[in-house]
């Protein structure tokens, strides 16, 4: 996935770590956080960007949080399962972009999801290139679905 993201964006990240909710101390763990202005419990967060001086800049990923709640047959099918880890991947380097590559004067949040969104695109057109007809308007159909209040 690292791979469809153009160098640039890339630049002065020095890893992505995949971890697990239980192998992090307490203080990862307990506790709120701030997200989009409200206090948010800790035990929510799929990923976080950690940025601070260039030389320890890093994404950090639990993945037995962005599996909960998968029923087990979607971890069969590469494409679902590839989604799943995109969405938050690609929305912690928008954090980075933010951060380090184009800051913006707007919220964090925002501006991350634009930029997950951005890249998601990029990676689903480079990688999934043959299923973009099936693809497109099943999105589009989700799209109105969740917008009308059908999902």
């Amino acid at each position: 996935m690292l791979a469809s993201v153009p160098d640039r964006y890339l630049r002065g990240l020095r890893s992505v770590v995949l971890t697990n909710e239980s192998a992090m101390p307490r203080r990862d763990r307990k506790g709120k956080t701030w997200w989009r202005g409200r206090k948010r419990s800790k035990t929510r967060i799929l990923g976080r960007y950690h940025g601070g001086e260039k030389d320890s800049i890093y994404i950090e990923l639990r993945v037995d949080k962005i599996l909960s709640g998968v029923p087990r047959w979607w971890l069969w099918v590469k494409f679902l399962r590839e989604v799943r880890f995109a969405n938050v991947l690609f929305h912690e380097i928008g954090h980075h972009i933010h951060h380090c590559v184009r800051p913006e004067y707007a919220d964090k949040e925002d501006t991350a999801d634009k930029w997950g969104r951005r890249l998601s695109g990029n990676y689903s057109r480079k990688t999934y290139w043959y299923a973009l007809p099936v693809l497109i308007p099943a999105s589009k159909a989700l799209r109105l679905a969740s917008r009308k209040g059908w999902m």
